[in-house]
C-alpha cells in the first residue's frame, strides 16, 4: 500500500511547472496548487490522497498527503514531502495543438511522515525503505530509497497553465525525448 502511495507521489512529481529564468522573480505559478481529485491508492480502497503544490522562483515542493477516506477530508494518515528544483525547456506543440512547456525537475530531498500509530506500524510491519522503527509524527529521510540510481532524481515533464488550472503530461504518454506527449486533462490542479 505505502509503496504504491509513495510511487504515486514520485510519479506525481513529474506534475511539476515551469517558471522563468531568474530564481528572485515570482513566475505565474508562484503559490499552490491543489489536486483536484482525491485518488485511490491501492486495490483494497482503503488509502487515498491528493497533492499540493508550492512554487517559489524555480524551486517546487510537493506535498503528497494521504487519507483513510475516499473524500481526503480530516487529517492525513501519512504525508510525503518531495523538495526540489526546475528549469525551464522549450516550447512544444502537442498533436492536440496545445503549446506546453517542456521542463526537468531534480528532486533533492524526500521525506515520509506517518501520523498515526496504526500507519506507523504497517510501515515497520512493511520495513518499508528498510526502516524498521517507524514512528507516528516522526519525519524519515527516504531519497535514497526512492531514487537509488544516480540520475532517478531528474523528471521529465510538460505543464501548461489555463485559468487557475495547471494542467500536467500524462506521465504514460511519454516521446522518445522522455517527455510527454499527451496533457492530462481529467485531473487539473487548482490555484488556491
Amino acid at each position: 500500500m505505502i509503496i504504491r502511495s509513495l510511487s504515486y507521489l514520485s510519479l506525481v512529481l513529474m506534475l511539476a511547472a515551469c517558471g522563468a529564468e531568474d530564481n528572485s522573480e515570482p513566475t505565474f505559478l508562484e503559490g499552490s496548487w491543489l489536486e483536484s481529485d482525491c485518488v485511490d491508492y491501492n486495490d483494497e480502497e482503503t488509502e487515498f490522497g491528493h497533492v499540493i503544490f508550492t512554487f517559489d522562483g524555480l524551486n517546487v515542493e510537493v506535498l503528497n498527503r494521504v487519507y483513510d477516506n475516499s473524500s481526503c477530508e480530516g487529517s492525513p494518515i501519512l504525508e510525503g514531502q518531495l523538495n526540489g528544483t526546475f528549469k525551464l525547456g522549450k516550447e512544444v506543440i502537442l498533436g492536440s495543438g496545445d503549446t506546453v512547456t517542456q521542463f526537468l525537475i531534480t528532486i533533492n530531498s524526500v521525506v515520509a511522515t506517518p501520523y498515526t500509530i496504526a500507519k506507523a506500524d504497517n510501515l515497520n510491519q512493511d520495513e518499508y525503505c528498510e526502516f524498521s522503527d517507524w514512528e507516528s509524527n516522526v519525519k524519515k529521510p527516504i531519497f535514497d530509497c526512492r531514487f537509488p540510481e544516480e540520475g532517478d532524481n531528474q523528471i521529465k515533464e510538460i505543464a501548461k497553465v489555463e485559468g487557475n488550472q495547471l494542467l500536467r503530461g500524462d506521465f504514460e504518454q511519454k516521446g522518445d525525448d522522455g517527455y510527454s506527449i499527451v496533457l492530462d486533462v481529467s485531473n487539473p490542479f487548482i490555484k488556491q
